[in-house]
């Protein structure tokens, strides 16, 4: 006889996931950190967000560059040698693991991205610690990369603005809770950090957010929170914005 596999439940996840809360407690393997606080990763480790939400950003480790005095003095030659702004990878939320590789060409930081969020470490090979942990960490794993191929995907919008609207609708689905118009953004993303994720401008991106805003796309609602309103036609105000 073949055995059958029993995918796991909702609930025995969530048990297994508090018998490693517990046990994180036990070995002094939890952190707080306010926000934008740097949260210290190792090679080989797994972290989880016990807590609150950890923003990934990575920034492109600089080449040598020809002297300035090779370059030619029209500032828009210069310009394109600047640092560019960090770019925003991820966004991870409650009970989400994440970990941090070592890249030749990129430098990737996490950071608390709201205040009193909560990070609990675990060594790789102490995954199996709680039977069957070790496939619900490789399935979070799985859905965080279908997440991010719908993000790549929205890249591919040619136009700024579709791209922008679209990563909105993408953390509102994720994050969003709901409100009397609409899906709320639990936390504020400044207009660096919505650069970083599209791969625009901070100018674009305040000249898009006014737009989008004038148009009734979206809502900016107390502390500068994100609010997605819905629509029954919500690309109807799109063809008159750029």
């Amino acid at each position: 006889m073949y055995s059958v596999y029993a995918p796991p439940t909702i609930e025995d996840s969530l048990l297994r996931w508090q018998q490693i809360c517990h046990w994180a407690q036990e070995n002094d393997r939890c952190q707080q950190y306010q926000k934008d606080a740097v949260v210290f990763c190792e090679i080989g480790w797994i972290y989880f967000v016990q807590r609150g939400v950890v923003r990934l950003h990575g920034q492109q480790i600089s080449e040598s560059l020809p002297s300035r005095s090779k370059l030619s003095t029209s500032r828009g030659v210069l310009d394109s040698f600047k640092d560019p702004v960090p770019s925003l990878l991820a966004l991870v939320g409650n009970n989400q693991p994440f970990e941090v590789g070592r890249d030749p060409h990129i430098q990737i930081q996490a950071t608390a991205h709201i205040r009193n969020t909560e990070v609990l470490r675990i060594h790789a090979r102490e995954l199996s610690l709680v039977p069957g942990f070790e496939m619900d960490t490789l399935q979070a794993f799985c859905y965080q990369h279908q997440r991010q191929m719908l993000r790549l995907n929205n890249l591919t919008r040619g136009r700024t603005v579709d791209q922008l609207l679209g990563y909105l609708h993408l953390l509102a689905e994720e994050f969003g809770e709901e409100d009397s118009t609409g899906l709320c953004i639990p936390f504020v993303l400044t207009h660096s950090q919505l650069a970083g994720a599209i791969g625009a401008s901070r100018v674009t991106i305040t000249r898009m957010l006014g737009e989008l805003r004038k148009y009734g796309e979206i809502r900016i609602s107390g502390g500068n929170k994100i609010s997605l309103p819905i629509h029954k036609n919500p690309t109807r105000h799109l063809q008159l914005i750029e």
